[in-house]
């Protein structure tokens, strides 16, 4: 209904918002998760996540957090993991914002590998003349 696509406008407002901070605060993936979880449990849990984002500053109804930790618990074992933080706010949200296809090219995945392209010659120099 109505209501529904309005709840779900409003928790990825609330994502969005909260991606912005943590962009603009952290440069990493590890780094952004000791802020979401500063004891080193291991795991978000909603209450976690509502100080998180009050830290942020970020105005939000009860009701959105806890629909946007249901988003982020890509598991459902009731809290946010690591691995469902990565997920969630990095790998879907760069899918989210990947306008150029860039994750669907091969080779992706391989970080730091450098990318050849077909048809180009390597004329760096560093062959012998």
């Amino acid at each position: 209904g109505v209501d529904e696509e309005d709840e779900e406008h409003r928790m990825l407002e609330l994502k969005k918002a909260l991606m912005d901070r943590v962009y603009i605060k952290c440069s990493n993936v590890r780094q952004a998760w000791r802020w979401f979880d500063p004891q080193g449990l291991g795991y978000v849990d909603v209450p976690t996540l509502h100080s998180v984002i009050r830290e942020f500053l970020i105005g939000a109804e009860r009701s959105d957090v806890d629909a946007l930790h249901k988003h982020m618990d890509l598991d459902q074992d009731g809290v946010v993991s690591f691995d469902d933080f990565n997920m969630s706010l990095f790998r879907l949200a760069h899918l989210e914002r990947d306008y150029f296809g860039v994750t669907k090219r091969p080779c992706i995945e391989i970080a730091n590998e450098q990318i050849f392209f077909e048809g180009f010659e390597d004329d760096r120099g560093d062959k012998d003349a």
